[in-house]
């Protein structure tokens, strides 16, 4: 923005503004664009290194080791264990705990068959934090203390979304179309 402004400083008076519901996205849309593309796009990567690291790493002592020290470190302490959604279903984050750990998928997939980790997990299921520090504000204030492996899709998904509607507002686009056609460009 010109002079470093940032959207956020406005936040509270353009919400009292009488706007159409349509400029009021469209500055929804700006704000999360502004204020947090750089949170999910960070996150949104880290998902794809450790998915990318769980897919491509051997089975190795080290991996395994490590994987024995998280594990043992979540059910010594009885914190619950990474987990996901799988075919609705409440599942160990194996992709997740390969990544972090640098174990194999193999030997997660043994460990989680060897600690009988499935009733764990689904009992009591755990975040899967990823190491990322959340910068964008909100009102001031921390949008997120932190985000989770599990979700970084669903909100790039939010992100493309609202990087859509600032480029059809930027574009010219609108939902009510012009007065001499009568017909909308988006509706």
């Amino acid at each position: 923005m010109p002079g470093g402004v940032r959207l956020a400083a406005h936040l509270e008076f353009v919400q009292q503004l009488p706007l159409p519901a349509a400029a009021q996205q469209q500055i929804r849309a700006l704000r999360l664009v502004d204020d947090l593309a750089d949170d999910i796009s960070t996150a949104h990567e880290e998902t794809v290194r450790l998915n990318q690291a769980a897919l491509t790493q051997p089975s190795t002592p080290e991996g395994r080791k490590s994987l024995r020290t998280c594990l043992t470190a979540h059910l010594v302490t009885r914190r619950p264990l990474p987990s996901t959604r799988q075919n609705g279903k409440t599942a160990l984050a194996r992709q997740y705990i390969a990544g972090v750990t640098g174990a194999s998928l193999k030997q997660v997939a043994l460990a989680y068959r060897d600690r009988g980790l499935g009733a764990l997990v689904a009992a009591d299921p755990g975040p899967c934090p990823l190491d990322v520090t959340a910068t964008g504000r909100i009102a001031g204030r921390p949008w997120r203390s932190r985000i989770d492996y599990t979700e970084t899709s669903e909100l790039l998904r939010h992100l493309i979304t609202a990087v859509f509607i600032v480029c059809a507002y930027l574009a010219g686009a609108r939902t009510q179309g012009s007065a001499r056609d009568g017909l909308g460009l988006l509706s």
